[in-house]
C-alpha cells in the first residue's frame, strides 16, 4: 500500500506553451530512471523530497478529489484547454 500526503492545492499553472493547468495526484515516480527528469528536478528544488530515493518510492495525495472539486468551481471559467 503507498503512503499519502495532503496537499494545500491540487491545480497549478505550469510554464509550458499550451496548458492552462495541471495536477498531479502522485509525488514521486516508481521508474526509478536516471534520465534528467524536470518533475524531480522541481520536486528537489523547491523541497518536497530530499533525495533521490525518497522521490522513487511514491505517494499518493490522499484529498485530491476534495480539492479538485473546490478548486475546479473557482478556476473554471479560467480554463481554456479541452481533451479532444
Amino acid at each position: 500500500m503507498l503512503e499519502t500526503i495532503t496537499r494545500k492545492t491540487m491545480l497549478y499553472k505550469p510554464s509550458i506553451p499550451g496548458m492552462d493547468y495541471a495536477m498531479n495526484p502522485v509525488l514521486g515516480c516508481s521508474h526509478g530512471c536516471r534520465y534528467p527528469c524536470y518533475a524531480w528536478l522541481m520536486a528537489r528544488r523547491f523541497g518536497k523530497v530530499k533525495t533521490f530515493s525518497e522521490w522513487t518510492q511514491p505517494v499518493l495525495v490522499e484529498n485530491t478529489l476534495e480539492l479538485l472539486e473546490k478548486e475546479l468551481k473557482k478556476w473554471q471559467d479560467r480554463i481554456q484547454s479541452q481533451n479532444k
